[in-house]
């Protein structure tokens, strides 16, 4: 089973197998996708959960993320994204799983 991932980068649905390269994370091969809820993606249904930003496997090939290398300053959507949360007052936490635990 299939879920989907928006690309850290540009913003683009894709879809994802279960398994998933995060450099940021420290990851040099690919691990399970866990919701922000705690429970992986592929149990359960997921629907007032958000979607994790994570670069597109196009992306990561671009940043050299295959190798475990990241370039600085490539997630302008992840960046503008930070921006506007800012911008509302959203500081800390998570606003999903207030309360929801």
């Amino acid at each position: 089973m299939s879920h989907f991932h928006y690309c850290d980068v540009c913003g683009v649905e894709w879809q994802c197998s279960g398994r998933a390269l995060r450099p940021d994370a420290g990851d040099v091969t690919p691990s399970i996708c866990v919701c922000v809820c705690g429970i992986p993606v592929e149990e359960g249904t997921h629907p007032e959960c958000p979607v994790e930003l994570l670069t597109c496997p196009l992306h990561a090939e671009q940043r050299g993320d295959q190798h475990g290398e990241s370039l600085s300053g490539v997630n302008l959507f992840a960046d503008s994204l930070q921006i506007m949360m800012d911008n509302a007052g959203i500081v800390d936490g998570c606003t999903w799983t207030e309360g929801k635990r």
